[in-house]
């Protein structure tokens, strides 16, 4: 199964921050999927209802900290 974090995270780019990392400020909700695809999917919907960011797990390369 593939987890989908609706909430507020602030991604860091390794290229302009120095790290490749997530962190989760606040999880508002979390949806499951059988595939990476429609979890990105649903992610990117989400965000046109109001969302202010998705995280798609464990597909997620960086490093993520809870906050």
């Amino acid at each position: 199964m593939v987890k989908l974090l609706l909430g507020e995270f602030t991604f860091l780019d390794p290229v302009i921050d120095g790290e490749h990392k997530c962190i989760i400020n606040k999880v508002e909700k979390v949806l499951e999927f059988d595939c990476e695809d429609l979890a990105c999917k649903c992610g990117e919907d989400m965000l046109e209802l109001g969302y202010e960011s998705y995280l798609v797990l464990p597909t997620y390369k960086g490093e993520v900290v809870y906050e």
